[in-house]
Formats: C-alpha cells, structure tokens, sequence
C-alpha cells in the first residue's frame, strides 16, 4: 500500500525498514507507551513482519524523503469494515511536530473517505494522558477499559464533523489530490463494496 496525503508519503513496511522498525521499538521513548513493553527480539521482530498481512497494514512514515515513524491499521474487519489504529514516530525530531498529525489525518481520511470504513478503534494507555486527549480531539470516545488501557473508538460522523477544526490548519499543507495505490490482493480487500 502507498498512501500521498498532505505531503506525507506513506508506504508499506519492506524488508529495507525492519532494522529501523525494530530499533526505533525498542527506545524507552517508544516502548513506555506501548501495550506490551517488554523489549522485542530480532527473532520475535522478524516473525511479527513475516505475519504482516492485509488484516494488517504497517506503514513507514515518510516527510520530505525522510523515514520517521510508522502507522498501523491491525485487526482489520472487512465486514465491519473496521480497523485499530495506532502510530509511534522514531525519529525523535518529529515527535512534537505537526508531521505525526498530519500522517494522521491523512490515513483517517483514506480509511473512511476512500476504503469505506464505519469505524476506527484504538488503544491507549492510560498514563498516556496526551494521546488520549488527541485521540479525543480527532471524535474518538472512550468505549471501554481495563486496568491499564482505554479502548477507544471513532465512527465515520464522529470523524468528519471533528475534522473541521483541523480544516484551517490542513489548507497549508500539500492539497494535491490524494494517492492510493494497492496491490492486487489488498485491492481485492479494501476497495469498498458498491
């Protein structure tokens, strides 16, 4: 999968990003947010992209050439035509900058504009104060919990009616029309059904 939004460059992991993926897993930065925390072997690394298929899309994050960070749409439903989705940015020097929010809005948009999603989910913990309250600033809303996690969830009203409070904000950036290209068998799974 390549997805072009906003001037963000989107593409699927490849053999060439498993290095970077895995050691940018593994920083404290990084691993402190995340579910599972426990540091993640090569072998276990390597096993997890062999898995990768279209029920999961992991994208690399690309701004003006530079790899950054990856986007993920996991536990795809194709009835539901539902996903989670989730980001972690490696590069330490994009982390606080717009470029994450607009990968975001970008596939937010693809997922429901272009692929025909009714919904996103996410999972967020809860000493993650900031995620969750941009996640609730892009229409998500707490659906559940456990002792370490919020699970959230965004439909596609939600999001659009959200969305307009980044409007202005989005009209800087590249408003070239949107690039989706898919292989033959993720075709086969996201394109909408007429």
């Amino acid at each position: 999968m390549r997805v072009c939004k906003f001037g963000v460059e989107l593409n699927s992991l490849g053999e060439e990003d498993m290095t970077a993926v895995f050691h940018w897993r593994n920083q404290k930065e990084i691993v402190r947010f995340m579910v599972h925390q426990d540091p993640i072997t090569w072998e276990e690394h390597r096993a997890w992209f062999e898995g990768l298929n279209v029920f999961s899309q992991y994208l690399m994050i690309q701004w003006q050439g530079r790899k950054i960070g990856v986007f993920n749409i996991k536990n795809i439903d194709w009835k539901k035509r539902s996903g989670e989705a989730g980001i972690f940015i490696g590069d330490p020097d994009f982390r606080n900058t717009y470029v994450p929010m607009l990968a975001i809005l970008g596939m937010m948009d693809v997922c429901f504009n272009t692929l025909g999603f009714h919904f996103l989910e996410a999972r967020v913990r809860k000493d993650n104060p900031e995620i969750l309250r941009m996640n609730q600033d892009l229409g998500y809303r707490i659906d559940g919990e456990d002792p370490l996690s919020y699970f959230l969830k965004v439909g596609v009203m939600a999001y659009h009616e959200q969305r307009k409070v980044f409007q202005s904000f989005l009209e800087k950036f590249n408003q070239d029309e949107e690039v989706l290209e898919l292989s033959d068998e993720e075709s086969a799974f996201f394109l909408p059904v007429k």
